[in-house]
This record gives structure tokens, sequence and C-alpha cells, in this order.
């Protein structure tokens, strides 16, 4: 039988601890959930898991430091906080952030992310391509890197969550291909917009072809240098 991915619930409240993990239990994972700073710090040094959730209180500077704490076990986070705290330093800007109260789709959509961020399917070198302009289901988004596996994408804000599967299509060159969200992340805690992760998924043989023909084509995008 496949190991359940295991989740770290660190929150001070228990009603709203116990809640997020009853969620996360009927979701088909194995919450740990934990009350204290002191208790989360221990079973994050003791144990393994795929995700942490914590309250926002206990990500500041004096608490846990997931950023910090987790940096090379590579620990996708989830706070969950009122929106009043700037989170960006106090988790090395590595975590996802919900805001109050706390709807229990979204929840689960990005626990589902996180966990697939840590399986990763991309075999080949990526690369940075300059925010090139492509369409997602229609809708205009832009293309951060790819691979012969997959893609990034950043959305804007106000764009709707990207779905389960989704289009992409590169106009300029007419490559269309289908890919399946692995993960989402805000790239800071005040960002203006959302990573997302894919890869392709349920493509031809043709569509695939092209797509990689592209990836080798496409100008590597080298940020300027800041001297």
């Amino acid at each position: 039988m496949p190991q359940r991915p295991r989740v770290l619930v660190a929150f001070p409240d228990r009603v709203e601890c116990g809640v997020l993990a009853e969620w996360l239990t009927a979701e088909g994972y194995e919450p740990i959930s934990r009350l204290t700073v002191s208790d989360a710090d221990k079973e994050m040094r003791a144990g393994q898991f795929d995700v942490l959730v914590a309250d926002a209180r206990f990500v500041l500077p004096d608490g846990l430091r997931p950023g910090r704490a987790l940096s090379n076990l590579g620990t996708p986070v989830v706070v969950v906080g009122n929106g009043e705290h700037p989170l960006e330093d106090a988790t090395n800007g590595q975590a996802m952030y919900l805001r109050r109260p706390v709807d229990r789709t979204t929840f689960i959509c990005y626990i589902t992310m996180t966990v697939l961020e840590r399986r990763p399917t991309r075999c080949s070198v990526r690369k940075a391509v300059n925010r090139l302009d492509v369409l997602v289901n229609g809708l205009p988004v832009r293309l951060l890197d790819v691979s012969n596996e997959g893609l990034r994408l950043a959305m804007s804000a106000g764009q709707s969550t990207l779905p389960v599967y989704f289009n992409v299509r590169i106009p300029f060159v007419g490559v269309s291909v289908t890919a399946q969200r692995k993960w989402g992340r805000l790239p800071g805690a005040n960002a203006a917009e959302t990573w997302y992760g894919g890869g392709l998924s349920q493509n031809r043989a043709t569509a695939e072809h092209a797509w990689r023909k592209f990836v080798d084509i496409v100008p590597s995008f080298k940020p300027p240098s800041s001297q």
C-alpha cells in the first residue's frame, strides 16, 4: 500500500488545527498536529513530511523559520494568516500564503500542488526564457522557463487559478500542447502574480516533437549582470 503524504499542521488554536487535520485526513493525507512552536520544531527535526502548514505567528523571525530550517530538505510551506504580516523574509520567499477564512477547496488545492512539487517529473535541463507571451486556455500568460517535459508560467493575481489540465499555445511558432499542473507558488509574500509548474500530458507524438523543437531553438534568457 502506498504511503500517504505526511503533512505537519502547526497551529496554536486547537479547533483550527483540528479542522485542517480533518480536511487532510478526508483527502487521504496523514496530518501530524502540533499546537506549539517548540513541539512543531521538534517534529520538524525528528521526522520527515511532505508539507508544513503553519500559522503565520509560527513562521515569523522568532518562530519556526521554515525557510531556513527546511532549506536543505526542500520541504514546501503553506502559511495561514490574516494578511497583516510581511512573510517574505521569514519564509525565505518559499511559502504559499492563505488568508483566513480558509476555504477547504483552496486549501486542499494548495496542499496537492505542494505535494506534487516534491515529486518532480522533469528529467532534462530547464531553460529560462524572457517571459514570453503565450496563451493558456486562450488567456495571455507569461512563460518563464521550459524543458522537454514541461514549463513554468507566471499568471497575474487577478486571473483565475490554473486548472489541473490546461492548453498552452505559442502563437508565433504555432506550437500547442496540453499540460498538467504540478505545483503553484507565490514568488514572494506580496507578489502580484502566481507561478505554476506543469508537465506535458496527453499529447500526440507530433505535438510533443514540436514542443521539444521549440525548446531547442528558443533563446535562453540570462538576466543582466548586477555589476
